[in-house]
């Protein structure tokens, strides 16, 4: 949880007692006509205390823009009714908008038949307002430094078209799978910028951030030296953040990639992403990909292509947060420069993650992608027609109270491809497994 977020829990406490202070300036329904306020004048009103708990209600739900226009409705017909003040108070808070938040609590303390301990409530309200309002005005910058390292098995080295790194190739048919084992390493840094700037969106607070990071992968075989691979990545973009209600980003990347022994080429993506929380428990992530792919040796030349892909997934948070539950579905197309390269076809997720101990977690994973090309290869007379199921099963464990090894994470995995084929020359089968230790700085 953020500054902000302990400020806020500090805050609400001091907020509830001046609510329990202020509850006779608004009467509540259950004390109905017979109730009075400070000022004898104002009785009850069944139609305005209608008009504050929808208030209440929009303002907790996060509608802040809706909320204070009914908290203003009611005063105008009412201007002593200082609950709804109060409250107006406390939604221009939550809409960042301080200065309004200061004015609407300062005409309750100015007000000479205020209460002394409600004074008190009031002015350690004013103080939090003005403590947040300065420090929100200094950018702030976020550094993280995530790094991994482990050990992988692969039966299946040299055989496949890995559409994780580039696109379907010419094989032998008579081509033996080589097994091998490797090392695997990487190593980043993430930098969120807080710009300081907030502005209101369908009635709603969004923050302005700015994400950026760069990280450094390879995995290098023993004996089978000729597939290692490693990848550069850099990425940079900007982040919009509306709290309890949806966050979107729009990410500018550049896989810099080696194959073997030689620059292998370029991946330049654009990456749009929205997710929304529809309950506290679930949310859902619509997100897009699009892709130049850029082949630096000439034998890839006519893999050249733009790759555009749309997204929807969906996350569940269930069992006190020990379950986690997600899925979605993909679609897809990549228009290469020779056609026996361009491609088209969808693909599904689904998956769990479950807490069976304190910081140990064992979680699965099943995809599967179905891909059709728009001309035959050379040498065949049919079209690829191909799918790739793939499962995924493992278990990490993060240290605690253990020296040098605390945070650290460890993770065992298993990964397991069936890839099918019309053309047998195109099938084959991977098992791989991970042993790997990570943690974030």
């Amino acid at each position: 949880m953020g500054k902000r977020g302990r400020k806020l829990h500090i805050l609400l406490p001091l907020l509830a007692g001046m609510l329990v202070f202020m509850a006779f300036c608004l009467p509540a329904s259950s004390r109905a006509a017979d109730s009075g306020g400070i000022y004898g004048n104002i009785d009850y009103d069944a139609e305005l205390d209608a008009l504050f708990r929808d208030a209440m209600k929009k303002r907790e739900a996060g509608n802040l823009e809706a909320a204070i226009e009914e908290f203003h409705t009611i005063l105008s017909n009412q201007p002593l009714l200082h609950r709804a003040r109060l409250e107006l108070a406390v939604a221009y808070y939550r809409a960042y908008k301080f200065q309004a938040a200061i004015e609407e609590a300062k005409k309750v303390l100015d007000d000479p038949n205020t209460p002394p301990n409600v004074r008190v409530t009031i002015l350690a309200f004013l103080a939090q307002v003005k403590q947040d309002e300065e420090n929100l005005k200094v950018p702030k910058s976020y550094w993280k430094f995530p790094v991994m390292f482990g050990y992988i098995y692969n039966d299946n080295v040299n055989f496949g078209p890995d559409s994780h790194i580039f696109g379907g190739q010419i094989f032998d048919p008579g081509i033996e799978e080589e097994s091998d084992s490797g090392l695997v390493a990487s190593a980043g840094v993430d930098l969120t910028y807080q710009t300081g700037k907030h502005f209101m969106f369908n009635g709603r607070d969004t923050a302005f951030l700015w994400q950026s990071g760069a990280n450094v992968y390879h995995r290098g075989y023993f004996d089978e030296t000729d597939y290692n691979l490693a990848v550069i990545t850099l990425r940079t973009g900007p982040t919009l953040i509306s709290r309890g209600s949806w966050r979107a980003n729009l990410t500018l990347q550049d896989d810099i990639l080696y194959y073997g022994r030689e620059f292998l080429g370029n991946y330049l993506y654009l990456l749009p992403a929205v997710t929304f929380n529809v309950t506290d428990a679930l949310e859902v992530t619509l997100d897009g990909t699009f892709s130049d792919r850029d082949y630096h040796q000439s034998c890839y030349q006519g893999e050249d292509s733009f790759y555009v892909a749309g997204r929807l997934s969906a996350g569940y948070v269930t069992r006190g947060g020990r379950l986690a539950l997600q899925g979605g579905a993909e679609i897809f197309n990549e228009n290469a420069d020779d056609d026996y390269f361009s491609n088209d076809g969808w693909n599904f997720f689904v998956g769990g993650n479950l807490s069976v101990a304190e910081r140990c977690n064992l979680f699965v994973m099943f995809s599967r992608e179905e891909r059709k090309y728009d001309d035959p290869p050379p040498n065949f007379d049919d079209r690829r027609d191909e799918d790739d199921n793939r499962y995924t099963a493992g278990i990490n464990y993060t240290f605690e109270n253990m020296g040098v090894l605390s945070d650290w994470m460890i993770e065992l995995k298993y990964i397991y491809n069936d890839y099918d084929s019309n053309l047998s020359a195109y099938a084959y089968e991977r098992t791989q497994v991970l042993t790997t230790f990570s943690k974030t700085f």
